[in-house]
């Protein structure tokens, strides 16, 4: 049998330490209130919080020419 979302999600790995704190903020209140009840969840709430918020080029790191 195939999963219909295996072609929606892609895995990329990430330091231990890293993913602690993402697990810690996944058990938390705040994460509770903002309904996120996984790992996967937080990851994808943090992520898209920060692309969306957060400019991708800032003008303090531009790249060495």
């Amino acid at each position: 049998m195939s999963d219909s979302n295996s072609g929606k999600w892609k895995t990329a790995k990430i330091p231990l330490g890293l993913y602690d704190k993402i697990a810690r903020f996944a058990q938390s209140r705040e994460a509770f209130d903002l309904g996120i009840t996984s790992k996967s969840q937080a990851i994808t709430y943090i992520l898209r919080e920060f692309l969306e918020n957060k400019p991708l080029k800032s003008p303090e790191h531009e790249p060495i020419q």
